[in-house]
């Protein structure tokens, strides 16, 4: 059932990229392989968003870390892991970057 139910959702390109796949395994697998790239390029991208990130004067607080944090996943998701405390060595170092003091 789940692999019928991916193979519905898939553009016709898409759909001949994974048509010789047997099971939703095997699909999703060959969709993560192609789609997903783990490349130096993706991270570098975060990186800079990450770094040029900035709080707009109408932006609440909770927009902002939500914005952060979402840039963080993202980092995670390549299979870059990122500790606690670089995560906030990081949120500080963009923080004064940006003119904002303690």
């Amino acid at each position: 059932m789940a692999h019928a139910t991916i193979r519905m959702h898939l553009s016709e390109l898409v759909y001949y990229t994974v048509e010789s796949c047997a099971t939703a395994h095997a699909l999703w697998q060959t969709l993560l392989s192609t789609y997903e790239k783990k490349t130096a390029v993706i991270k570098i991208y975060l990186i800079r968003h990450l770094y040029n990130l900035q709080m707009k004067e109408s932006d609440s607080v909770t927009l902002h870390l939500s914005a952060y944090e979402t840039i963080i996943a993202q980092l995670s998701s390549p299979g870059m892991t990122i500790e606690e405390e670089l995560r906030a060595l990081i949120f500080l170092a963009v923080y004064l970057r940006h003119g904002k003091h303690f």
